[in-house]
């Protein structure tokens, strides 16, 4: 009888010992199938870790992003820098196609070439910013230039800020440079002779007997005040000191009120043609018709058709007899107070002080920096950030005109720039009384 494996073997000579049979393939293709579904499965896991790792960075980034929005809308303060180069030299842009050497170089020759001026005095008299209060750390001293002068500014242990003369009285190193913080005294970094902050004179010299110390080593130092998020100091070019002190806004000093940014220009200008700003009501009109958000593009009068500005504004001087430096625009609640501090207040989206402070780096050199402050309510961050933004274009527009223009002795002004008559008149004045 023959049995299946030989009927296999007499059909098929080929298939011998070794082959498979009917069963093992089905078996093998059995096996093949599973290790098939076991791969595609593995496949499929890893697919799917994979989506859900896209989905869970990307659920992350998303709030992420809106955090960070939220950050920027809602906290983070403005902060914006112009320096005295970026306006008012459009010319060189043009000429120099992008090579920054080559447009420095021309910026120079038009700064050469500009007529300054003239100014009845170098520098005028007031209360001046020299340093941000948040700037300036307890035990830590920095350098501060101003007047054509250097300065040291120093924060003793006790928090009081001092401000004097840069330079060491000894040898003559610089005292904001390196300069040590001890208590309230501040120590030459060069020789280690130390000055307190009260009266300047010297309590210490490491290497000398404490009888031997000099009396005339002293540390000028200079009449200063701290108020309102800054670091002041009293200018006067006859050495007198202050008739008057700035108003002092408590919501900000005692922090009840939120600090919302700042922005700085450097601008190539005399102090009181900044000054003399608020008071030439005429110029709203023409240098800040066309829309915000135009920028300093006057071209740009599409804008003016969304967004647009009508300027109307009075100045008077204080009738107040011992607020003579003081002088007031009715296009809101606005304090000037001398040629160096500005103040405005307002209550749109709760109340809120917006500052402008002016100080003479040199004759033809001017330093602003502009803080504001609001009260702490849901809608006061972004509104702060949009007027500090709307507020530094339009100052930009102003910095075009400053940078570039002179100083004349004699303006040729008519009737209607009585306002800037009186505000020169003013200042000339504080000048006479004092």
């Amino acid at each position: 009888m023959v049995n299946n494996t030989d009927l296999v073997s007499i059909i098929d000579p080929f298939v011998g010992e070794g082959v498979q049979t009917n069963s093992d393939f089905l078996k093998n293709m059995e096996n093949l199938q599973f290790e098939t579904s076991l791969r595609l499965g593995h496949f499929l896991q890893v697919f799917l870790e994979v989506i859900n790792f896209l989905v869970y960075w990307r659920t992350v980034g998303f709030v992420g992003i809106v955090g960070f929005l939220i950050y920027l809308l809602f906290w983070r303060p403005y902060n914006r820098y112009r320096d005295l180069t970026e306006l008012g030299y459009d010319e060189a842009n043009t000429r120099q196609g992008g090579n920054n050497v080559a447009r420095m170089n021309f910026i120079n020759d038009m700064r050469k070439a500009r007529k300054v001026g003239v100014a009845t005095a170098l520098y005028p008299n007031g209360w001046f910013v020299v340093m941000e209060s948040r700037l300036l750390k307890k035990t830590e001293a920095k350098e501060a230039n101003y007047f054509g002068k250097t300065f040291v500014v120093w924060r003793g242990s006790s928090g009081q800020a001092y401000i004097a003369d840069g330079y060491c009285p000894h040898i003559g190193a610089h005292l904001g440079v390196m300069g040590l913080v001890k208590g309230d005294c501040i120590e030459c970094p060069f020789h280690g002779w130390t000055f307190e902050g009260t009266g300047g004179t010297c309590v210490k010299i490491p290497y000398a007997d404490p009888s031997s110390i000099p009396k005339s080593a002293k540390l000028k130092l200079h009449t200063s005040l701290e108020m309102n998020g800054f670091i002041f100091i009293w200018y006067h070019d006859k050495g007198l000191q202050p008739t008057w002190t700035p108003r002092r806004i408590p919501e900000v000093d005692n922090g009840r009120w939120k600090y919302r940014g700042r922005s700085e220009f450097r601008v190539s200008v005399h102090a009181q043609e900044i000054a003399e700003n608020i008071a030439d009501t005429g110029h709203f009109a023409k240098l800040h018709e066309t829309s915000y958000l135009a920028g300093i593009n006057f071209n740009n009068r599409m804008l003016d058709n969304i967004f647009d500005q009508e300027w109307k504004a009075g100045w008077y001087v204080s009738k107040e007899a011992d607020r003579g430096h003081e002088s007031f625009m009715e296009a809101a609640i606005i304090h000037k107070e001398g040629p160096g501090i500005t103040t405005f207040l307002s209550d749109l989206f709760g109340k809120s002080a917006f500052f402008l402070m002016v100080t003479p780096v040199g004759p033809f050199e001017t330093r602003m920096i502009k803080h504001m402050y609001s009260e702490p309510t849901l809608l006061a961050h972004p509104f702060a950030l949009a007027v500090l933004y709307v507020e530094s274009l339009q100052i930009d527009r102003d910095c075009e005109i400053w940078n570039r223009k002179t100083r004349l002795a004699n303006p040729k002004l008519i009737k209607e720039d009585r306002l800037i008559k009186e505000q020169r008149r003013t200042i000339l004045l504080e000048k006479v009384r004092t």
